[in-house]
């Protein structure tokens, strides 16, 4: 159970008026959410999911959106915002989620590894206005699951740089780094690039679908 003060202390949004009724409202969901949760043996909406893509990319926290028992899937999104939370006409949890991206995935390969706090929202006294939402924080359950074979590196433990060497030159630099879409730094010649490469711990060079570019899998 929380109280005022305990509500008040995780606000994100300046000179929110917590009152009784976010209290309330708080504590319904936070038990509804518990008994959600007893026993549960596949997930529930609203879980956490420890997500590894086919590509390696590591999702430490994607949110578990949407069970559908029928066909042994969720729908997750892998980079989710603080998801606004309610309860559905069969009074079970629902939520409305903004972020990506999102997929579909079978939860029957699906491991639990423990329970974790997680951030949820609703609309408060206020209603639905500007800064008109308030916080709240409950245990979930966390899953874990992973596209790719034991022992391979992912984003985890490891830096994937995306290498492109561009042969007219770019502004002057002939090698481009990239991690994750963001441009990360440039080399001129030869001699630049390599000598950065000897600074790092390859532990993998894999191809792209490009011929003049490949991914370095460097330890963090």
């Amino acid at each position: 159970m929380v109280n005022k003060e305990d509500l008040k202390r995780i606000q994100e949004r300046y000179a929110y008026d917590i009152t009784d009724y976010e209290v309330k409202l708080a504590n319904e969901y936070i038990e509804l959410m518990k008994k959600e949760r007893e026993n549960a043996t596949i997930p529930v909406i609203g879980d956490i999911l420890q997500y590894t893509d086919k590509y390696g990319i590591y999702y430490e926290f994607a949110h578990i959106d949407e069970v559908l028992t029928d066909n042994n899937e969720v729908y997750i999104c892998e980079g989710a915002y603080v998801p606004f939370i309610g309860i559905s006409r069969k009074g079970k949890i629902c939520c409305c989620t903004s972020g990506g991206a999102w997929c579909y995935l079978d939860y029957t390969r699906f491991k639990k590894i423990g329970t974790h706090k997680k951030r949820f929202c609703d609309w408060g006294n206020c209603g639905a206005c500007a800064d008109g939402a308030f916080d709240f924080i409950t245990d979930v359950n966390v899953w874990k699951y992973s596209e790719v074979p034991e022992g391979e590196p992912t984003t985890k433990t490891h830096h994937k740089y995306n290498i492109s060497k561009v042969e007219e030159g770019y502004n002057g630099y002939k090698y481009l780094v990239s991690e994750e879409y963001y441009n990360k730094t440039a080399f001129r010649t030869d001699e630049e690039y390599e000598k950065w490469k000897s600074t790092l711990i390859i532990d993998k060079v894999e191809k792209t679908h490009y011929d003049n570019s490949i991914y370095l899998w460097v330890r963090k």
